[in-house]
């Protein structure tokens, strides 16, 4: 289940690090800098324009995480519907993981969302973001076969909301 909900307050989440790490909502001005990072985090990145897509979707959220004036991480999750959130991607710069970022991201989204599920896609090959979202309270939905265009398998993974 998804933890610290008390750090939420007026959109911003101070990340208590090695120094201060703002969340707050994205800015059109920041999608440049989230994709740069989804490129330098993902073998098979999302492009730009699906970025510029997404941000015209009334149902897709965007938060970043900033520190010193600087994008380090961001996450994109959207409603489907009524009941279904969907975290389309999440990824925080190398040398910024570990340190309680991502945990942020995401509880912020989910907290955005409202929704009663929150799901979302990984490589079966990336043990660590799997690791990662099982100690959110995700957990395995359903395997994908070739669901990444290189080919790759994912596994959907599910977050069960208390309401």
């Amino acid at each position: 289940m998804i933890q610290d909900r008390s750090l939420i307050k007026d959109f911003v989440i101070i990340v208590k690090i090695d120094k201060q790490v703002q969340i707050r909502r994205a800015v059109e001005a920041d999608l440049s800098k989230m994709h740069d990072i989804e490129v330098k985090s993902f073998s098979h990145p999302y492009g730009k324009d699906f970025f510029r897509y997404l941000w015209k979707q009334k149902t897709t959220r965007f938060f970043v995480a900033v520190s010193d004036g600087e994008v380090i991480g961001y996450i994109i999750g959207l409603r489907r519907d009524e009941r279904v959130g969907h975290v389309v991607s999440i990824a925080v710069t190398p040398g910024q993981q570990g340190k309680g970022i991502g945990k942020s991201l995401l509880n912020r989204v989910v907290e955005d969302l409202g929704s009663e599920e929150i799901w979302l896609e990984v490589s079966t090959e990336n043990e660590k973001a799997r690791n990662f979202y099982e100690t959110m309270g995700f957990r395995f939905k359903e395997h994908l076969p070739r669901y990444y265009q290189s080919g790759e398998d994912a596994i959907r993974m599910v977050l069960f909301i208390a309401k």
